[in-house]
């Protein structure tokens, strides 16, 4: 099946709903995060994708990647580049269908969703910081007056083929204010768009009465017409910012389901999932 993968919050790459198409998303949603190496993708290759609008402001053929696929960020990886120019080793971003005022003019209307300015690759410390405004991949318009608005969900493109598809990050998000709850979350999304994809993201949980906490998310949306649905969420944990997150989102097409892992600090790893995903997904 073919596979894309886009990155977001984010090393996956986003394609439309090509034959089949499905694809891994890094992306980051709603709020400035710092990225450190690896995330790595590891099943077989396949035909590049044949569908890239509005995807990426690279040719079609330099969207797929070899796997397994890795960023460091220890050099100019080529591919999308950052504000100054560093490549950032992406080669898609998947389009919002809601842009938000707040993101100004697109900077490339070959990918509407991609915006240097509000990247920076790091090569002395081997990171990726990604800022932005308000936006995410969620629901539907009636749930929310700002779904679907998010950008630089960068990726790459990949075919999963028959095998378990894993992907890694390791994020240090940065501390919110004090009772600032706005869904402010960062993570790993795989899937086909913003309407049909599935996320394990790390989330601000903090009451409105201050404090610093988190949770773990695991959640797939299917269709465009129908509110999201599955959706796993770890009880809140105590959280210091710039403290490393480490996430794990495991994809089987062998029983079309979604498991993750996530591990804070030092602390002891801990599973979530599964959940069940749509055939079309693989």
């Amino acid at each position: 099946m073919r596979n894309n993968v886009a990155a977001i919050v984010s090393k996956a790459v986003p394609v439309g709903k090509v034959s089949r198409a499905a694809r891994s998303l890094f992306s980051l949603l709603m709020i400035a995060v710092l990225l450190a190496p690896p995330m790595t993708v590891t099943p077989a290759l396949a035909a590049p994708p044949d569908d890239c609008a509005l995807r990426s402001a690279l040719v079609c053929a330099d969207i797929p990647v070899s796997l397994p696929f890795s960023l460091d960020w220890n050099a100019d990886a080529g591919a999308l580049p950052d504000a100054t120019g560093i490549g950032t080793g992406f080669t898609m971003i998947d389009p919002p269908s809601a842009r938000l005022a707040a993101d100004g003019p697109v900077f490339d209307g070959d990918a509407p969703g991609y915006e240097p300015s509000k990247l920076a690759v790091n090569t002395t410390a081997g990171t990726l910081t990604i800022v932005s405004n308000k936006g995410i991949m969620f629901a539907k318009p009636s749930i929310s007056t700002e779904t679907n608005s998010q950008i630089n969900a960068l990726g790459v493109g990949v075919d999963v083929g028959s095998d378990a598809l894993e992907l890694r990050a390791t994020l240090f998000p940065p501390a919110w204010p004090s009772g600032a709850n706005s869904s402010q979350q960062a993570g790993l999304w795989f899937g086909l768009n913003e309407d049909n994809y599935v996320k394990l993201a790390f989330v601000n949980s903090s009451p409105g009465s201050g404090g610093r906490t988190a949770s773990i998310n695991l959640q797939s949306e299917d269709d465009p017409t129908v509110a999201p649905t599955t959706n796993i969420t770890s009880s809140p944990f105590a959280w210091t910012g710039g403290t490393p997150v480490q996430l794990v989102l495991v994809l089987n097409p062998t029983d079309n389901t979604a498991r993750g892992t996530y591990q804070v600090g030092s602390g002891v790893v801990q599973p979530i999932g599964p959940l069940t995903l749509p055939s079309e997904f693989f």
